[in-house]
C-alpha cells in the first residue's frame, strides 16, 4: 500500500520513469542498431539477418529486463516500506523521559506542606512564648500586655526573633527548590514544543506519528499552566519571606497563610492535570511503537 502522505502516485509514476530511462534507451538504441544492420544485408543474407537480430533482441530483452526489474524493486522496497518513524519515536522517547523526570506533585504537596509547617510553627512558638512571658510577669506581679512589647520581657523578644529567623530560613530553601523546579519544568516545556513541532511537521514520518506531534504541541498549553501555577507560588513564598525577615506577619495571619498554602488547589489543579497529560502521551507512544514493533 501506497502511503499518500509521503509519495503521490504521479510523484512514484515519474520516479520510476526515470529509473527505467537509462536502460530503455539503451534497448532502443540497439534496436536501431540492429535495424540498420538488416537494412544493410545484401537480399540473399537477410533472413540470417534477421534471424541474428530477433536472437540479440531477446537477448538483450531479457537483461534489460533484469536491470531496470533490479532498480525497480529496490525502489519500491522504499515506497512500501512506508514512512520513517524511528527518529521521531526516538525524540518522542526524549520527551517523555524529560517530562516523566519532574515530580509534579512535589511543589504543591511536599514543598507547599513544609512552608505550611513552618508557619504553623511560628504559631505554636508564640504562643508559648507569650504563655511563658505571661507566667513570668504573674510570677514577678509585673504587668504583662500582649499588645505592648515594651511589657515583653528579653527572654519572649530573643524567642521570637529567633522564631521568625528560623522561618524565613525555612522557607528560603523552599523556595530554591521552587525555583529549581520551575527552572526545570520551563526547560522541559521548551524541548516539548520543539520536538512536537519538529514531529507534527516531518514529512518523513507517518500520519500517525505527525498525529502524535499534534498531541504533544496540543499539552504545551497545559504544562505551561502548570509552570505558571509554580511561578506563582515561588512569588508567594517570596514576600512570605522578607515579611517574616521584617518580623511583619501576626501569629492570626501565619494561620491563615497556612491554610492558603495548605489548600494550593489552583497549583494542584495543574499537577494533576499535567500528570494526566503525561499518561496519555506515554500510552499514546507505546500504540505507535507496537505499530512499528
Amino acid at each position: 500500500e501506497i502511503d499518500t502522505h509521503r509519495w503521490e502516485i504521479k510523484e512514484i509514476h515519474e520516479g520510476l520513469a526515470a529509473i527505467a530511462r537509462y536502460d530503455l534507451k539503451v534497448f532502443d538504441v540497439a534496436i536501431v542498431d540492429m535495424r540498420k544492420q538488416i537494412d544493410k544485408a545484401k537480399p540473399r543474407d537477410a533472413a540470417d539477418a534477421l534471424a541474428k537480430a530477433e536472437k540479440d533482441i531477446i537477448a538483450l530483452h531479457g537483461r534489460t529486463d533484469k536491470q531496470i526489474t533490479k532498480k525497480l524493486s529496490r525502489a519500491l522496497d522504499e515506497v512500501k516500506g512506508g514512512a520513517d518513524d524511528e527518529k521521531a519515536l526516538t525524540d518522542g522517547k526524549g520527551v517523555l523521559d524529560r517530562i516523566e523526570d519532574l515530580d509534579f506533585e512535589l511543589v504543591f504537596k511536599d514543598i507547599a506542606l513544609q512552608a505550611a509547617n513552618a508557619l504553623s510553627g511560628v504559631v505554636a512558638k508564640e504562643k508559648k512564648l507569650k504563655k511563658d512571658a505571661r507566667a513570668r510577669a504573674q510570677a514577678s506581679g509585673e504587668p504583662f500586655d500582649e499588645k505592648d512589647e515594651a511589657n515583653y520581657d528579653t527572654v519572649y523578644r530573643k524567642g521570637s526573633d529567633r522564631s521568625f529567623f528560623d522561618l524565613a530560613k525555612t522557607l528560603d530553601g523552599l523556595s530554591k527548590d521552587i525555583r529549581s523546579v520551575a527552572k526545570d519544568t520551563n526547560a522541559a516545556i521548551k524541548f516539548l514544543g520543539k520536538i512536537g513541532k519538529k514531529i507534527k511537521s516531518d514529512k518523513k514520518s507517518s500520519e500517525d506519528m505527525n498525529a502524535f506531534g499534534k498531541k504533544i504541541m496540543d499539552a504545551k498549553p497545559v504544562f505551561e499552566k502548570y509552570a505558571s501555577a509554580v511561578d506563582k507560588f515561588a512569588d508567594q513564598l517570596a514576600e512570605l519571606i522578607k515579611r517574616a525577615k521584617d518580623k511583619n506577619i501576626r501569629p492570626s495571619e501565619v494561620e491563615v497563610l497556612a491554610k492558603i498554602i495548605t489548600r494550593q488547589s489552583e497549583g494542584l489543579k495543574a499537577s494533576n492535570a499535567v500528570g494526566a497529560r503525561t499518561k496519555e502521551l506515554a500510552r499514546g507512544l507505546k500504540t505507535l511503537e507496537k505499530k512499528l514493533r
